[in-house]
Formats: structure tokens, C-alpha cells, sequence
């Protein structure tokens, strides 16, 4: 994932774009530390990536105070929504894309069925948890969890405001 500065329309903020990585939550924290400090929002547009460091991301942003953001035309995919419940305000423009799916444990040595499923169940136990700390409503990873890893859920507006997922969607946002 890649980060930037820039100022829209006077307010500044940190655009993170791409996927999230090993080590990108890390990288977050010392970009926000050199570059961040006057921000007030990240707009996010992220095909997702590994959920235990979108997690930490968002704990860097909930802990900074900041507002999240995903853009016009944006979109914010698999554990990218992670990073987005983060923010203070998650602000989704109507025409971006907010999608989930069940994760992958790909990372993990080959071992028997049943300590994969313990496994994927600590993991979903980990999230709900995680989304709950962000006030989320970790009913919202069900979703998450019918959906096969290859596809993705694209949330309706009322899906998004009905699990705070999202807590505006709109696009007449005035960034202050």
C-alpha cells in the first residue's frame, strides 16, 4: 500500500492506495508519524489484503483520532472495510464500493481439519471482536463469512449504516 499527503480542498489528508500487505500497518504508523500530523481523514481505495494488518491500521487511525473516507468511484474490498472501521466518522460516497468475503488462511502451515477450523474460527472471533471495539456491528462479518473467497459482497447504502460499518453515505460531504 502506498501513502500520500495532499490537501483536498484546504483539509489535509493521507490517501492510502493499494493492498494491504505484511507490514503496511507498520509503514502506516511511521508515515503518519513523519507526514500526518495536521491530517484529519484517510481515504482509502484498497482491493483488501491481510486482516490482522488492516486491524492494526485501524486501531493507528482510531487512535489518532482520524476520519476515514472512501472516495467517489472509490472502492474499499475484503479487509479493506477493517481499515474503515477505524475511523472516527466512515464516511462512504454512494458511488464507491464497500465489499466483503470470507478470509483465506493461506498463510498458515498445512495441518489437520479440525485445528484449521479452530484456527478460522479464532480469526472470525478475532474480527467480531476487533469490530465491536470499533463500534461496529460484528453481525456485519456474517456477511462476510457466506461469501467464498473468490467473490465479494458489495453492502447496499442501508447495509452499511444499519452495522456502522459506514456512518455517513452521501455525497454532499464537506470535509472540515
Amino acid at each position: 500500500m502506498a501513502f500520500e499527503f495532499v490537501e483536498s480542498n484546504g483539509v489535509p489528508v493521507i490517501v492510502a492506495n493499494g493492498t494491504i500487505e505484511t507490514g503496511t500497518a507498520e509503514e502506516f504508523a511511521r508515515f503518519d508519524a513523519k507526514h500526518g500530523e495536521r491530517a484529519r481523514y484517510v481515504f482509502l481505495v484498497s482491493n483488501g489484503g491481510v486482516g490482522g494488518e488492516a486491524m492494526d491500521m485501524a486501531r493507528t487511525i482510531r487512535e489518532r483520532g482520524l476520519k476515514t473516507v472512501v472516495p467517489r468511484e472509490g472502492y474499499c474490498l475484503s479487509a479493506c472495510p477493517l481499515v474503515l472501521a477505524g475511523g472516527l466518522e466512515r464516511v462512504v460516497y454512494p458511488d464507491a464500493w464497500l465489499g466483503l468475503h470470507r478470509a483465506s488462511i493461506r498463510h498458515l502451515p498445512a495441518q489437520d481439519g479440525a485445528d484449521s477450523l479452530e484456527q478460522a474460527e479464532a480469526s472470525m472471533a478475532r474480527v467480531m471482536d476487533f469490530l465491536e471495539e470499533m463500534d461496529v456491528d460484528p453481525l456485519v462479518w456474517t456477511d462476510a463469512m457466506r461469501t467464498p473467497v473468490e467473490k465479494i459482497h458489495v453492502m447496499t447504502h442501508e447495509e452499511m449504516i444499519e452495522t456502522r460499518i459506514a456512518t455517513i453515505v452521501s455525497d454532499n460531504i464537506r470535509l472540515r
